[in-house]
């Protein structure tokens, strides 16, 4: 049962294993040019710090009904699933800010150039709101608005294989996002895929936002 149903909540726990899917945003990180704007960085590391805390401290769900058992070498498997313990408030906090980071590093590259004043704060108060009032859905128009004002840039790049990569993760990324959210937990391999999208547009990002 959800230890908010079966009293006392159990002391928390690290799973390794549903934290390591974030290794692509420390890679992402790695692959940053020499000189790289600061805020940008310093959020793409809370991004990855703050992601592999959220994700490594779910707690095991059962399989949505809406989540399909998958086919393989003729076998039925279903993968593991997990969500946030509701009934501990620190980590619904940290749920809080790992969406508005995802958001703010997103709308940072959006918003770079763009003339606003005080953008960095601008941008991070956007980010914090609509993860506060708006969760997953505030979260997700964010990114939309983002990747709308990111695109001319990536264009602009003359890079095919970052042009490549923007275009598969904001895809991809965007796709899992909603899948997830839709049926109401993180399953692997799809928390995989959604940390890889998040790794190509944070690695873009680093080039958009190179000094």
């Amino acid at each position: 049962p959800h230890p908010a149903q079966a009293g006392t909540p159990p002391p928390l726990k690290f799973k390794l294993g549903q934290a390591t899917s974030t290794i692509f945003l420390a890679a992402a990180i790695f692959s940053f040019p020499t000189h790289v704007d600061p805020l940008f960085a310093s959020a793409a590391w809370a991004n990855f710090l703050i992601s592999a805390l959220h994700h490594g401290y779910m707690i095991r769900v059962a399989r949505p009904s809406s989540h399909r058992e998958s086919r393989l070498f003729g076998r039925s498997y279903s993968w593991a699933c997990s969500d946030v313990d509701e009934s501990r408030r620190r980590l619904r906090v940290l749920a809080v800010i790992d969406r508005a980071v995802v958001g703010y590093i997103c709308l940072y590259t959006g918003c770079a150039g763009l003339g606003i004043p005080r953008m960095p704060v601008v941008a991070l108060v956007a980010c914090l709101l609509s993860a506060c009032l708006g969760g997953n859905a505030g979260v997700g128009g964010v990114l939309a608005i983002a990747l709308y004002l990111t695109v001319p840039k990536v264009a602009g790049m003359g890079e095919a294989r970052r042009q490549a990569l923007f275009c598969i993760a904001a895809i991809a990324g965007p796709i899992c996002f909603l899948y997830m959210y839709r049926i109401g937990a993180w399953c692997a391999p799809y928390r995989y895929l959604w940390h890889l999208s998040c790794g190509c547009l944070v690695s873009v990002g680093g080039a958009l936002n190179s000094l």
